[in-house]
């Protein structure tokens, strides 16, 4: 215990100290990283644990509040950086979540999606990707300043990137997001089928797949060539066959069926349906999944 005590001790005053090298603090940012994720490995969690706990309820998340906007970008991608590795990283600890989800830097994160370094917006945009893995146990913290509010947003700020950025490292780095939800999305799920935790989560997995065959669609349309497409008649049975997947998913069904029993749908909802809302939802679910009515009853 001493020796993870000093540890955290030294590497605390190399972080906070405002004359630290860039290199020496990502160095610093590094080893730190380590040695929290040494304190939640299952056979010294019962001790080390509460010794972590202690050392982040103190003025740490002040100092990386700090870090995030300090003049040097080299500093602020670091800070950037090791934030998102951690929330990946503890992810499944209550006192963490807990912790970061009410101390206001997913907010602070979020203005840095607009820092004229195109580095550090692009690690801004991975480290609010790895937010949304953090558990959700906090969604009643009544803190507007929470990441729960943050994380109902995150696509739409991954769309603002990928449309209106001018870099490539920021776009680059909404699309390697978007992947990594779609690679890790057994981690994304919740036990409580709500419209947010389904139908969101349906909404990102979809995206990578609609946005890039979007961008092949239009180019074989204006600008077609024999390599591309080659090229799309290879993918094109792929696509079809996801779509198939999304369409005749009897979980998701299943999902629209609670749904539609337990709440009443706000109009943004309506989207993946007709807009002529008043004959009946239940036909447009059939409809949208292409599932027999038997299925249905």
């Amino acid at each position: 215990i001493e020796e993870v005590n000093s540890a955290l001790t030294l590497l605390h005053d190399y972080i906070s100290n405002p004359d630290t090298d860039c290199t020496v603090l990502k160095k610093s940012f590094e080893a730190l990283f380590r040695w929290m994720s040494h304190c939640i490995e299952p056979v010294n969690s019962h001790v080390l644990e509460p010794k972590l706990k202690e050392f982040l309820h103190g003025d740490f998340m002040s100092v990386m509040k700090k870090r995030l906007f300090d003049v040097h970008w080299e500093i602020r991608d670091s800070t950037l950086e090791f934030l998102g590795q951690v929330c990946f990283q503890f992810k499944g600890v209550e006192s963490f979540c807990q912790l970061f989800g009410s101390c206001g830097i997913p907010h602070l994160v979020l203005e840095l999606l607009s820092d004229p370094e195109s580095y550090v917006r692009a690690s801004a945009i991975t480290a609010l990707g790895k937010m949304n893995y953090l558990s959700p146990k906090w969604q009643m913290l009544p803190n507007e300043n929470s990441v729960t509010a943050v994380k109902a947003n995150i696509l739409s700020y991954l769309l603002d990137i990928l449309n209106q950025d001018t870099e490539g490292f920021p776009r680059r780095a909404a699309i390697e997001v978007l992947a990594d939800w779609l690679k890790n999305s057994h981690m994304l799920k919740h036990a409580e089928k709500t419209w947010e935790s389904v139908f969101n989560r349906l909404e990102i997995l979809q995206f990578p797949i609609h946005y890039s065959w979007g961008i092949v669609s239009h180019l074989d349309k204006v600008k077609s060539t024999p390599e591309l497409r080659k090229a799309y008649h290879e993918i094109a049975p792929l696509v079809v066959r996801e779509n198939i997947r999304f369409s005749q998913s009897v979980p998701l069904y299943n999902a629209y069926k609670v749904n539609n029993n337990n709440v009443s749908l706000n109009p943004s909802s309506l989207k993946y349906f007709t807009p002529n809302y008043s004959q009946g939802l239940n036909f447009y679910i059939l409809t949208f999944f292409n599932i027999t009515a038997c299925s249905y009853c």
